[in-house]
């Protein structure tokens, strides 16, 4: 019982440090593509995501995207991101703008590593697939 008191008192200390610098992202919780912690503290990234914070996540750091809803559970936390909209310019070499065939990505991920996606068609609400796969992810508050 001492432990978790400890482990609950050291998550609130550093919740209230990350919170007492207003518009500072920080790096509190990273994990690779098995789900495999690599920086950082999961009850940290909880605790934040209780008390409301403001949270991004970086996709082996070439996209970020603000989470618009969070599900905390004991062992996880999961990032809902629904405003993506297919881009030419999100991979190097290629060229900026939007994709020809646009379509609206809905992103779901996770502390676990699991990134999935569901593509639906610009203004024609026709289903364009849907993906699973596991992504190094970096959690981020403000």
């Amino acid at each position: 019982m001492a432990i978790k008191n400890s482990l609950t008192f050291l998550a609130g200390l550093a919740l209230f440090m990350l919170m007492s610098d207003a518009g500072a992202w920080t790096l509190v919780y990273a994990n690779d593509a098995t789900g495999k912690l690599t920086y950082g503290n999961l009850i940290a990234l909880r605790e934040a995501a209780k008390q409301g914070a403001n949270i991004k996540v970086s996709l082996n750091d070439s996209s970020v995207m603000p989470c618009q809803e969070l599900a905390i559970g004991t062992d996880y936390v999961t990032c809902m991101y629904t405003t993506g909209i297919s881009t030419d310019y999100v991979f190097p070499g290629t060229t900026f703008g939007f994709a020809d065939d646009a379509y609206y990505g809905y992103y779901m991920l996770n502390t676990k590593g699991q990134v999935a996606i569901s593509r639906w068609s610009v203004g024609e609400h026709v289903d364009k697939g849907k993906t699973l796969f596991t992504r190094a992810i970096k959690w981020f508050v403000e």
